[in-house]
């Protein structure tokens, strides 16, 4: 798969204007580009499909599982896990992590800081309106 990437027949990002074809199929025109993921994530999700198969958990489950140890024992030790758990992620499913409201804005408060809030689309809109801003609760580490 490497090799296609490198010869530019596997993309992720097709520039507008380009062609694609597709064998026996037809071809089209890339009139917008609207959104694109970068190779490297898809190659992840394609690694985390494969474990899915194979019956072992993917990046997504092992962040979920972080999350809920940090939850359970807010530790320092579990922050740094749930930290390295949430960077292997694929960038586009790191959304998944929470539920369809916060996605992941509460692991990434917990790992980065809460001045991470400010990135949530619930909080901006709220900012915009000059309504009360909503909070996202959870427990510091135990052992600071």
């Amino acid at each position: 798969m490497g090799k296609y990437i490198v010869e530019g027949a596997l993309l992720t990002d097709i520039p507008a204007g380009s062609i694609v074809y597709i064998y026996g199929l037809g071809n089209f025109s890339i009139a917008k580009k609207l959104y694109a993921s970068f190779i490297q994530d898809k190659l992840l999700e394609i690694k985390d499909i494969q474990k899915r198969l194979k019956g072992e958990p993917t990046t997504l489950e092992i962040c979920r599982q972080a999350h809920q140890d940090y939850l359970h024992n807010p530790s320092r030790s579990n922050q740094e896990k749930l930290r390295i758990a949430y960077e292997n992620v694929p960038n586009h499913q790191k959304i998944y992590i929470g539920d369809m409201d916060t996605k992941d804005i509460e692991v990434r408060m917990i790992i980065y800081g809460e001045q991470e809030i400010e990135n949530w689309s619930h909080y901006v809109l709220a900012k915009k309106k000059g309504e009360t801003l909503p909070t996202i609760k959870f427990p510091k580490p135990n052992d600071s």
